[in-house]
């Protein structure tokens, strides 16, 4: 049994932790070479604990990286793989290989902003139809080259993505004895009952040959892994299964027959199981490599001819699939004898808890992996470099492993170079029952005298595999043992890496500080400030009751319903979440809408099961019943003379309907909360449009999205939008419209904002070359609606971002008309999905039809021809970088630019009000509903005017209806 804490070490594999930092020092398969293609030329990965995307750029270099674009932490995954790197589709950086920001149209000419911009990066390689990823410290070992990643043949690779940890799917290959009963046994139960007759058959003789009585198990430790034997039935020593065996390459993956298994450690508790196989030609077709010399090379042929994404026999990709652990019943598979194992792996949970295991003899192989384990965990954390990591290019050329009853390339016989070989003796031997019955336990010391089966060697962990003679070139190698040659880890030396001493460290001003100008001081310190810490992107985030972000949006008034979710009198309620707050809303026998909380408060059952009858809404577990108010009016399993109903009440929110929306306020009465007065609600109702639909991410980035106008230029673009600048001018003349005209002229628009009585103001002027200046202006008004310039000179619009909570946001679209009506074909086509509004799956959720779970329906082929990104509708193309931020964006990694002014400044607004609110002082906005009655817009105005204080502006911005 392992101690709690000896279970974390071998299980945990994020950065830092002792088995991620051991992992770190091996490359591991992340995908196939034939899954990056035209049509899908990103993929994620998730590996070790770290998400990251993979791209193949259009040179064809690959590329894996962290998958936040460091700007505004926009997902790479919807990236534009070009010829030097991958361009996020939010602003247009181009981030290389390395992770170098190579390009940020959005800044000025001449900016060296970018080359102090990077990313984390890791290398990649192809080999054998593979992708392989290194994240370890540099320089980089070789990417080993396995002899069937490298032999000429047909080859295929199969993956299954697992729920559980990693090490439970590898000890699998130190268990020989599983096979007896794990797949002959259970195996063929579950085989005989699934298939017909011919394949039980077929399955049986396949495992009947290993499936027998184990009778002697023994496992040898070489400079590449451990070397697994057994003996089963009336098998000796003399058969290969014992004198050759099969490797454990280590850390985690197993050779058998004609195949590698890799487990890749995706994160504590998910593994991806790579199965990669190959098949050589026939003996016939292939001459011998001359003579079988075991201390040579094994093939000088096809062999070492490079390979990357292409089968080396046929010149075509490497079929590469993605197969599911689960059948259409979402059961584990266990129809095929992979299929078994990965059953027996996932149904440990996500991490086995080895404290309360009971090892027994048949266990030695475990055992000794997991010292193994903690032996090269310790060899990493001494500083020096673990077993089987390659540095000698000639020793890696290809590296023929030991497999037993394998027929190898060139030869018509089983065993090839290892043919005739008498092995050394095992580290480690078992000798078992034969019939699998439960022998006594051991204790785990290690000793040399036999004790519950167990004979234990004294020998060094690791040493060469050895033979009557030498072993091929290939399979031999120095033993590894960097850390007996590291100045920390020498035999009989205690020293370990200096750590400077808190007395010692320094304290004054580094020289070259004075060296900086001041002006480069003052923007490096404006860029330090812009950053929120963790601890201010927690405060802004967060919206919880009692959180400071929290308790300022509940000052404010908040659209939650379109009256048509409740169209019908006494008719079916609606769940609908709210600040973190689990709610219904019903609409009584008179009209009169409710929001109420879900639960009912005397046994807690969910009153979205009540009947909405006589004016209220009656729980179906024991009948008590609420009004809209959340007055309890009707209490039927008390006495009729008790007036218990009048001491409960539920929490119930006012609600007001305005303009076709429900709003509610959730904050104290005696703060004296108005509903804003916007221009929206004083146009004719034929003149108006609403939508909103659920955002996967928190309110802030949504809100950052809204009041962003650089990223206009990149995320909504067609691919010939700067190319058309002249169409677009003559376009805008014909309609009037100044965006038209000017927006595509200038690509490095300056940008500024200023705090207001309602928000932020935002400007961003572009240069015409006609004596004036062309300004966008964009709103954000508090606490979470922004209010873009707008569709056109008389289409006007503004967002709501409602918290529902942390990491779900409801989109509001406000539309009105200045000069008519909205047309019934505009309104159908705004239903199904078009510009900021989204198309809705079927039901009272509000969930769009394009979201992460099928990557925004994004066409690959529309991205390389025509639009920027490849996602259909506009408000889609939003949610694919405000979602790929993640549910809460990390603002402590990002790097922002000259051109987030205004989301600089409206983080420090909704900040600062919060701090205010926490202090006693409530916000002045929420008290002012005329604050909001005002429009956005865009204008050209004189060189010389200022922006915020000219009366053009003021007028422009000026609601009339």
């Amino acid at each position: 049994m392992l101690t709690q804490e000896q279970n974390d070490r071998l299980t945990q594999v994020g950065p830092g932790t002792p088995m991620g930092e051991l992992m770190r020092r091996y490359w591991h398969p992340v995908a196939g070479s034939s899954q990056l293609d035209d049509e899908n030329p990103t993929k994620a990965v998730r590996l070790l604990g770290e998400d990251l995307v993979l791209y193949r750029d259009a040179s064809g270099t690959l590329g894996l990286v962290e998958p936040s674009c460091p700007h505004r932490k926009a997902s790479l995954l919807y990236g534009i793989p070009e010829a030097n790197g991958i361009r996020c589709c939010y602003h247009g950086w181009v981030m290389n290989e390395t992770g170098a920001c190579v390009e940020q149209p959005s800044e000025p000419e001449g900016s060296s902003f970018k080359d102090k911009v990077r990313i984390k990066a890791y290398p990649v390689q192809e080999l054998g139809g593979l992708v392989f990823a290194y994240m370890g410290p540099q320089p980089a070992p070789l990417l080993p080259r396995y002899d069937i990643l490298v032999w000429p043949g047909t080859r295929n690779a199969t993956s299954v993505a697992l729920p559980c940890n990693w090490l439970q799917c590898h000890e699998n290959s130190l268990d020989p004895v599983h096979f007896q009963w794990l797949h002959r046994y259970w195996g063929g139960w579950v085989m005989n009952r699934k298939r017909p007759p011919e394949e039980r058959d077929e399955f049986n003789r396949a495992t009947a040959a290993r499936g027998g009585e184990h009778r002697r198990i023994g496992f040898e430790l070489t400079d590449y892994g451990i070397i697994k034997r057994r003996l089963v039935g009336d098998e000796t020593e003399d058969d290969e299964y014992w004198r050759i065996g099969h490797p454990i390459l280590f850390p985690n993956i197993l050779r058998v027959v004609n195949s590698l298994q890799f487990r890749v450690p995706v994160d504590d508790t998910h593994t991806i199981h790579l199965v990669y196989q190959h098949q050589h030609p026939d003996a016939g077709d292939l001459e011998p490599p001359g003579v079988l010399d075991p201390t040579a090379a094994l093939t000088a042929h096809p062999s070492n001819r490079e390979l990357a994404g292409a089968d080396p026999a046929t010149g075509s990709p490497v079929p590469f699939v993605e197969r599911s652990a689960y059948d259409d019943d979402g059961r584990f598979r266990a129809d095929y004898v992979l299929g078994q194992d990965q059953t027996a792996w996932a149904i440990q949970g996500p991490v086995t808890d080895r404290t309360t295991e009971r090892l027994g003899v048949s266990d030695v192989g475990i055992i000794m992996y997991r010292r193994l384990l903690e032996q090269q965990m310790r060899v990493v954390e001494d500083g020096g470099e673990p077993m089987n990591v390659h540095r000698n290019p000639a020793e890696n050329e290809c590296i023929v492993l030991p497999v037993e009853h394998y027929v190898y390339p060139g030869d018509t016989e089983t065993g090839g170079p290892f043919r005739g070989l008498t092995p050394g003796e095992p580290d480690v031997v078992a000798e078992l029952s034969g019939g699998g019955a439960r022998l006594p336990e051991w204790s785990g010391s290690r000793r040399s005298a036999r004790r519950g089966g167990i004979r234990w060697l004294k020998r060094p962990c690791s040493r060469p595999w050895r033979g009557p003679r030498a072993r091929p070139r290939s399979w031999r190698s120095p033993r590894r043992r960097a850390a007996r040659s590291h100045p920390c880890t020498r035999s009989g030396s205690t020293t370990r890496p200096r750590r400077i001493q808190p007395s010692a460290r320094r304290t004054s001003r580094p020289a070259w500080r004075s060296a900086i100008p001041s002006s480069a001081r003052a923007q490096l310190q404006r860029r330090r400030t812009a950053m929120l810490s963790v601890g201010e992107n927690e405060k802004l985030t967060r919206v919880g009751a009692g959180t400071p972000m929290g308790e300022l949006m509940r000052r404010y008034w908040m659209p939650f319903l379109l009256s048509t979710d409740l169209p019908e009198r006494d008719g079916e309620p609606v769940r609908i979440t709210l600040l973190g707050e689990s709610l219904l809303a019903f609409r009584n026998t008179d009209g009169e809408v409710g929001l109420i909380q879900r639960n009912c408060p005397h046994r807690w059952a969910d009153l979205f099961f009540g009947r909405n009858e006589e004016r209220g809404l009656r729980c179906t577990y024991h009948g008590w019943m609420f009004d809209v108010h959340g007055n309890c009016v009707d209490m039927p399993t008390e006495p009729e003379d008790s007036s218990f109903k009048d001491k409960v009440k539920l929490t119930s929110y006012p609600v007001e309907e305005r303009a076709g929306t429900l709003w509610t306020y959730m904050g104290p009465p005696s703060a004296h909360a108005e509903l804003p007065d916007f221009e929206f609600f004083h146009v004719p109702e034929s003149y108006q449009f609403v939508s909103w639909n659920r955002q996967e991410n928190n309110f802030a980035q949504a809100i950052e999205g809204g009041i962003d106008s650089a990223h206009s230029n990149f995320l909504h673009a067609s691919l010939d939008a700067f190319r058309r600048t002249e169409a677009w001018r003559e376009q805008g003349k014909r309609t009037g419209v100044l965006r038209d005209i000017y927006h595509a002229r200038d690509r490095h628009p300056r940008f500024f904002a200023e705090d207001t009585d309602y928000g932020v103001a935002t400007g961003a002027r572009r240069d015409t070359g006609e004596g004036e200046h062309y300004w966008r202006f964009n709103l954000f008004l508090m606490p979470f609606y922004t209010m873009p310039p707008g569709l056109g000179p008389q289409q006007k619009f503004f967002h709501a971002f409602v918290p529902l909570d942390d990491g779900t946001t409801a989109r509001w679209s406000f539309v009105w008309n200045l000069d008519r009506p909205i047309t019934d074909p505009e309104r159908r086509l705004w239903n199904r999905g078009y510009a900021i509004h989204s198309e809705l799956r079927p039901g009272p959720e509000h969930r769009p039809v394009r979201s992460m779970a099928n990557d925004y329906l994004i066409d690959r082929e529309d991205q390389k021809h025509r639009s920027f990104t490849g996602i259909a509708i506009l408000a889609d193309e939003d949610y694919s970088v405000q979602e790929g931020m993640g549910r809460i964006e990390p603002r402590h990694r990002e790097h922002l630019g000259t051109s987030d002014v205004g989301i600089i400044k409206t983080r420090r607004r909704l900040l600062r009000e919060a701090s205010a609110l926490m202090e006693g002082t409530e916000p002045p906005s929420a008290a002012d509903g005329a604050l909001y009655y005002l429009r956005s817009g865009d204008a050209l105005l004189p060189t010389d005017a200022d922006w915020s204080s000219d009366p053009r502006t003021r007028e422009l911005m000026a609601a009339a209806w």
